[in-house]
């Protein structure tokens, strides 16, 4: 959505981002795409049996939760995952990387970056960066979150985002 409202503003009213900046990162999700891909779901007959599979990869009952949200029960009996683990796994680099935004170029609309304050994909560092690109940026921080933090803390999430909406 940043790179969207970057290129076509006019389409943009107001803009709500959760926890990520408008950086390039190095952070991979391999070990969470390898361990729902490894899952046979269509023999699945419990989303339970599911989030336990993923419990040996996956430690924080938060973040498999969201995950488990892209699992959906097929029409032939199991489960079927509703996003495209391959196409996912094999673009990640894509997914991960920000473009060069040249000088100039710049959102001016209304904008919320949301942080968790547990986090480490939102610095300080990253503020003047967000504000040479959304120089009407305001950010603020959930404590006790961390990157997944509409998950983690979705009442605080939304009551933020909501506060922002309606102003």
């Amino acid at each position: 959505s940043m790179v969207a409202a970057l290129a076509r503003p006019d389409l943009f009213e107001r803009l709500i981002i959760g926890d990520i900046a408008p950086v390039s990162y190095n952070h991979n999700y391999h070990g969470e795409l390898d361990a729902m891909k490894a899952m046979d779901v269509g023999a699945l007959t419990r989303r339970q049996d599911a989030d336990e599979m993923l419990s040996a990869s996956i430690p924080e009952a938060d973040v498999r939760g969201l995950l488990l949200q892209n699992l959906v029960r097929a029409d032939e009996g199991g489960f079927r995952w509703r996003i495209n683990l391959d196409v996912i796994a094999e673009d990640h680099g894509q997914l991960i990387e920000f473009p060069d935004i040249p000088e100039g170029h710049m959102y001016e609309g209304p904008t919320l970056f949301i942080r968790g304050g547990n986090s480490n994909y939102m610095s300080d560092a990253h503020g003047p960066e967000i504000n040479r690109l959304f120089p009407a940026a305001k950010i603020e921080v959930i404590e006790g979150a961390g990157h997944w933090l509409h998950a983690e803390k979705p009442g605080e999430f939304f009551a933020v985002a909501q506060a922002f909406l309606e102003k």
